[in-house]
């Protein structure tokens, strides 16, 4: 007799808007519903207006084996963080002069 051990998955919804409250908030919302529906955990991070430190290749997160960033000041190591513990990312945006907001593309 064979045991399986079945994991429930989980779902991180990345909120690259400084509106909280916005379209992008909405449609996350949404897919949570819907992932909830086949019962699928989601979970928002809300990056938001925050300060996102730009990389600047020292290469000390792989150096030193960390798989974390050196500069703490930001949302960069909490969202390394939520991102390990999921399966699956969904990454909201919104769109301004034809490319995702800039907190999101930093990070």
């Amino acid at each position: 007799m064979s045991l399986i051990c079945l994991k429930k998955m989980k779902v991180l919804l990345l909120n690259g808007s400084p509106r909280p409250g916005g379209n992008t908030a909405t449609l996350l919302a949404e897919a949570a519903s819907q992932l909830a529906k086949h019962g699928i955990d989601s979970e928002r991070f809300d990056i938001g207006a925050a300060p996102v430190r730009g990389c600047i290749a020292c290469g000390q997160c792989h150096a030193g084996h960390l798989g974390r960033c050196v500069f703490d000041d930001d949302v960069c190591n909490a969202l390394i963080a939520k991102m390990a513990e999921c399966d699956a990312i969904i990454v909201g945006s919104p769109v301004y002069y034809g490319q995702p907001a800039g907190q999101v593309l930093s990070v």
